[in-house]
């Protein structure tokens, strides 16, 4: 795993991965989608449009992926590249929001993102049992301009 982590962010060791992850175990191989979806590109990455397509390869590994972080880092990668809006990612923040763990992280990248589509799933969490989610659901709710509840 080490040498996972050593891994440079560009198409040539993503294309590399790609080859060779199915003789990876399975713990590693979600390993090193994690690294290549978050770290960030250095500053010589050379075409930024080779990396975005090396990174779009990725893009099934990332959406199956069980980190809802390695999802929005993914995400913010390929909009700093300029290679995504980030909002072919709504419908698996989405999912998350199912998730206790994910939930408040997945529902602060919804409201960056502007996911209007997303406000019937969040509004679900103004009944939440925590003041917290209830406090989160209210804010992003506000953010992507839903109408307040009961109007």
């Amino acid at each position: 795993i080490g040498a996972i982590r050593a891994i440079e962010q560009t198409p040539v060791s993503i294309n590399r991965f790609l080859a060779l992850e199915h003789r990876l175990p399975e713990g590693m191989r979600d390993d090193a989608v994690a690294h290549f979806a978050c770290s960030k590109p250095g500053k010589d990455i050379g075409d930024p449009e080779a990396l975005v397509q090396a990174l779009r390869k990725l893009e099934p590994h990332v959406k199956a992926h069980k980190n809802v972080y390695v999802v929005i880092e993914y995400g913010k990668t390929l909009q700093a590249l300029g290679g995504s809006d980030g909002k072919e990612f709504v419908p698996r923040l989405i999912d998350f929001l199912d998730e206790p763990l994910a939930r408040h992280r997945a529902m602060m990248e919804l409201g960056r993102l502007d996911a209007r589509e997303a406000i019937p799933e969040i509004s679900k969490f103004l009944e939440d049992p925590s003041p917290w989610m209830r406090r989160d659901a209210a804010m992003v709710l506000t953010q992507l301009g839903a109408p307040p509840p009961g109007k």
